[in-house]
């Protein structure tokens, strides 16, 4: 059997012409912006109010930064800079000072330690016997 496996799946569809939808949309939106200004303001001060605008919305619908979306790019930036910070570990330098005294008594508890008994031995020769 032979399937036919979709490749580009990331890639968004192109509606009109080299623009997708979402191209389509947000331009839209900056010609409803503009219609706005249009009522609102006169001469001057309309053709100042949309050089702002129309640049914002030709970033926001063609400037994709690492491969995003400028508006995914713009709130992640924001989510980062108010949101909190966690951090997970942070190692802390210990400094121990241990008295002479005290390394020279521990050194010999641990000797003590480590001295095995023939009664020791036969008890593990059994336990290692038995286990076969």
């Amino acid at each position: 059997m032979k399937f036919n496996v979709p490749q580009f799946i990331d890639v968004e569809d192109k509606i009109f012409g080299p623009f997708t939808a979402k191209m389509l949309l947000w331009m839209f939106a900056a010609g409803a912006v503009i219609a706005v200004l249009w009522l609102v303001l006169d001469g001057a001060a309309f053709f100042i109010a949309c050089v702002p605008v129309v640049l914002l919305f030709l970033v926001i619908s063609f400037y994709r930064p690492n491969g995003q979306p400028f508006v995914t790019f713009i709130f992640s930036g924001v989510t980062f800079f108010f949101g909190p910070k966690v951090y997970i570990w942070r190692r802390k330098e210990q400094r121990r000072q241990i008295s002479a005294s005290k390394s020279i008594e521990e050194k010999t508890v641990k000797m003590e330690d480590k001295k095995i008994t023939k009664e020791k031995l036969k008890q593990i020769s059994k336990v290692l016997d038995n286990y076969r």
